[in-house]
């Protein structure tokens, strides 16, 4: 079913539309003082703020709640916003807006923790509600592919790795440049564990840990065991979440 067939049966009343995903999950909350009005502005979703064009290649089913007023709609709006948490209603009432992770490329990729407006400079996971779920995964993903969380700054002036290379969370690209020269292998793994494939990572990191166990590499097959263990271990906390998109 197209948008348009979504929501052509939309009246033109004050209220409040919901969107959901194909699993049913509820992406974002809105009110109208129109809802055909209102809806039809997503049709053309290159007009829209990018975080909601990310949205809207995801929207599976649009429902809304015809209410008397504006005002009630956006009473109704708010209540669902604070008791629902929808994915995409980022901004909060203090003005803030929820946490994302991001992922950069090229010889040195990073993560961090941002807020802020999204662009196409950067891989973007989130929104995280929680900002513990946030940590988790940075966490895991420094585990498996040990990308450094530096600022660029931090990085240029190091005259020697920093204690995160000393206990395996990152490759020091800062001073060791073999670690530069894996980082496009780093970055497509965290890729894969952030867009939520672990199953897949694991039996792939299963595949490579047998065969340096075959070949007697045991440094190597000890290395995957790590990344496995890690993986079943923190997955089972981590809240793994990508808003589709980002530079690729």
């Amino acid at each position: 079913m197209t948008f348009d067939e979504m929501i052509s049966s939309a009246p033109r009343r004050p209220g409040v539309y919901r969107m959901f995903d194909r699993t049913g999950k509820l992406l974002y909350v809105g009110k109208a003082k129109d809802l055909s009005k209102r809806l039809r502005q997503y049709v053309d979703p290159e007009k829209l703020e990018y975080h909601k064009i990310l949205m809207h290649r995801q929207i599976a089913r649009v429902e809304w709640t015809v209410v008397e007023t504006e005002p009630a709609a956006l009473i109704l709006e708010q209540h669902l916003i604070k008791t629902e948490r929808p994915k995409y209603n980022i901004i909060l009432k203090d003005g803030k807006m929820y946490p994302f992770l991001a992922l950069t490329g090229g010889e040195t990729p990073r993560l961090y923790r941002f807020r802020g407006p999204i662009t196409r400079k950067k891989d973007v996971y989130g929104p995280f509600p929680f900002i513990s779920d946030l940590d988790d995964t940075i966490k895991l993903v420094q585990k498996i592919c040990r990308i450094r969380t530096c600022a660029d700054s931090v990085m240029n002036s190091r005259k020697r790795p920093c204690i995160l290379y000393q206990i395996g969370l990152c490759s020091a690209p800062c001073r060791i440049k073999a670690a530069r020269g894996s980082a496009a292998e780093s970055v497509r793994l965290a890729r894969r564990i952030l867009s939520g494939r672990i199953g897949r990572v694991v039996a792939d990191l299963t595949k490579k840990m047998r065969a340096a166990s075959d070949a007697r590499d045991f440094e190597a097959a000890a290395k995957f065991l790590g990344q496995i263990q890690a993986l079943q271990s923190t997955a089972k906390t981590a809240m793994i979440k990508k808003t589709e998109g980002g530079k690729k």
